[in-house]
């Protein structure tokens, strides 16, 4: 089934489902784990179906025994992506609870209300942001929009994977795609700011063309691990070899998670363009280079 054919997002609850529900929830000490860890079992397995069904490779954290007897929170792992913590919502709640250890390192956090019967799961919706133990079910966004956004990590840039070394050929040494002057040039630029200087960082650069002519600019990127989650994120555009200046009017932005505009400049005689901020690890955004009718896109996760 292609990802840009949706399934309603109410699923049935089928007997096997059931079985798989009980089999975990039997691992429990206590009954009233045993109930939570049954009903966030049938959430996960309706969000697995659902993610099945789009062509998304998924596995369960339940499937380890010894991980169920110590947590009875279901969670969904997506190859290349990370943990979707699925989340049960009962029948008359406007509300989805989500406990306070698992805030850090998840994807996505999906509500999934069951019925009083048990045989039918509606998909609410998913939350990336977790500030509250609480999230409104009026404040979730779309299963479709929880396709996309998987979609997108997937064809990203993992920045975390540079800082081990794990870098994609496309992307050089800062030797290999910037002319010496440039180097200098930045190399007296950012003397002049205060950066960290002994923490981990690793800088590449990446040549973007526009057309047949190979008329084009370099995209150059620098990360600095702050701490554990913390990044400090360079992202700078030079002219080719040979050029002083950039093309007169491309237009360089920066877009968040969300797809809001962070950051926009258009070259008018300008020898580069940077720009710095700060993210945290998992966080995505996307930088975009326009010349002319041309539009290229890099996506990145920090």
């Amino acid at each position: 089934m292609s990802k840009k054919t949706h399934l309603q997002t109410l699923l049935p609850i089928r007997k096997s489902t059931h079985d798989r529900a009980r089999s975990f929830a039997n691992r429990q000490l206590t009954r009233s784990r045993f109930k939570s860890a049954y009903l966030s079992c049938l959430a996960m397995e309706s969000v697995r179906f659902y993610l099945d069904c789009m062509e998304i490779e998924t596995a369960a954290t339940l499937d380890n025994g010894a991980i169920a007897l110590l947590d009875p929170i279901a969670d969904l792992q997506i190859k290349n992506v990370g943990s979707l913590s699925c989340l049960p919502v009962l029948p008359d709640s406007q509300n989805v609870h989500i406990p306070g250890e698992l805030w850090d390192d998840r994807f996505a956090y999906v509500g999934v209300r069951l019925n009083r019967e048990l045989t039918a799961a509606e998909l609410l919706g998913f939350t990336r942001k977790v500030n509250a133990e609480s999230v409104a079910i009026g404040q979730l966004k779309s299963m479709e929009t929880l396709i996309e956004y998987i979609d997108r990590w997937e064809r990203s840039v993992k920045l975390n994977q540079w800082l081990e070394n794990t870098i994609d050929r496309s992307w050089n040494v800062l030797e290999s795609v910037l002319a010496p002057r440039q180097i200098a040039w930045r190399c007296r630029a950012i003397a002049t700011v205060d950066r960290p200087q002994t923490n981990p960082k690793i800088a590449r650069g990446k040549r973007i063309y526009f057309d047949s002519d190979r008329q084009g600019v370099t995209l150059m990127l620098e990360q600095i691990a702050l701490d554990r989650q913390q990044r400090e994120i360079w992202v700078e555009i030079y002219p080719p070899d040979g050029q002083d200046y950039l093309p007169a009017l491309l237009q360089f932005q920066i877009y968040d998670g969300e797809d809001v505009k962070v950051f926009e400049a258009e070259s008018r005689s300008t020898p580069n363009i940077q720009v710095k901020f700060s993210g945290k690890v998992g966080e995505l955004f996307t930088v975009a280079i326009t010349l002319s009718n041309t539009r290229i896109c890099e996506h990145f996760v920090i």
